[in-house]
């Protein structure tokens, strides 16, 4: 019984926290991810729920900083430039907080990549010139995978995913059009 007012009253703490996210103002400040891990001590149901919720916010100065919120404590990640536009997605992996997305270096562009405990790992884009972006993460075990799209040097987007920072091309309808990833799953 004490499992089951656990699970509905961590269900309960998600949708009042998933509500709290809604943002009706244009104040650059927001959500990417919610995610909800209870400790429940090898189903004894006691332990503690950790909430993280991650994107970033935007700063006194204006600039978007990458980072996440657990347990209402603001974590922020270093971007590429401190100046530039950054995005991220969270996944929690036992005690390791993983925030995937982008990081825009000091040319402008886009790379995409993840931080795994605030440092930053980029992967390889197909044309360095271009933008590339990670849309989702996915830990299982001890390989990450990015899902995502990466620019061609004839500016086409091409859907793909990494596999521990190994590009992974998927074919596209029409390799002349833009595809894109937007999920993912490892099994």
């Amino acid at each position: 019984m004490k499992k089951i007012t656990l699970i509905l009253l961590s269900f309960t703490i998600l949708l009042i926290g998933m509500q709290g996210c809604k943002n009706d103002s244009d104040d650059g400040s927001g959500l990417m991810s919610l995610a909800l891990f209870s400790g429940l001590n090898n189903g004894t149901g006691t332990g503690t729920v950790n909430i993280y919720a991650g994107a970033g916010s935007t700063n006194s100065s204006g600039v978007w900083v990458p980072g996440y919120w657990k347990n209402g404590v603001w974590n922020a990640v270093p971007a590429l430039d401190a100046t530039k536009y950054s995005s991220a997605f969270l996944v929690v992996s036992g005690s390791d907080v993983y925030l995937a997305g982008l990081s825009t270096n000091s040319s402008g562009v886009w790379v995409a990549g993840y931080w795994k405990n605030k440092v930053w790992n980029a992967v390889p884009s197909l044309d360095a010139t271009k933008w590339s972006m990670v849309d989702f993460i996915v830990i299982s075990g001890t390989d990450v995978y990015l899902g995502g799209v990466s620019t061609n040097s004839s500016g086409v987007l091409v859907p793909g995913y990494w596999k521990n920072k190994v590009w992974n091309e998927l074919p596209a309808l029409d390799a002349t059009k833009d595809s894109w990833v937007n999920s993912l799953v490892v099994q």
